[in-house]
């Protein structure tokens, strides 16, 4: 089953559908049992969804996550804001500044 509708039952359910493809689901509805079945399903999903406990993660796992995301980077290390260069005195020439 993929028909125009079944990716609009999430937005159906919770109510994010303008009044016209509100009907039209619903008229659809009436003569799609797969999509009757979906949206069942998905009913089931969010009164169980409902029941579960929201409650903080055991860790932290940004650091981990971000050290991946960065190559090189060790897990609690603090990116530095912005970059820094150094130059040692005999690279900068100040005859190749120009001004205008």
């Amino acid at each position: 089953m993929n028909d125009q509708w079944t990716d609009r039952l999430s937005e159906y359910l919770d109510g994010e559908l303008d009044s016209q493809e509100h009907a039209a689901l619903e008229a659809h509805l009436d003569t799609c049992a797969d999509c009757r079945a979906t949206l069942a399903e998905l009913r089931r999903v969010v009164a169980r969804a409902k029941t579960l406990e929201d409650r903080p993660p055991r860790a932290d796992l940004w650091a981990g996550i971000d050290a991946r995301l960065t190559p090189g980077r060790r897990p609690g290390v603090n990116r530095p804001q912005g970059r820094r260069l150094t130059f040692s005195v005999g690279v900068m020439d100040p005859s190749s500044i120009v001004r205008s």
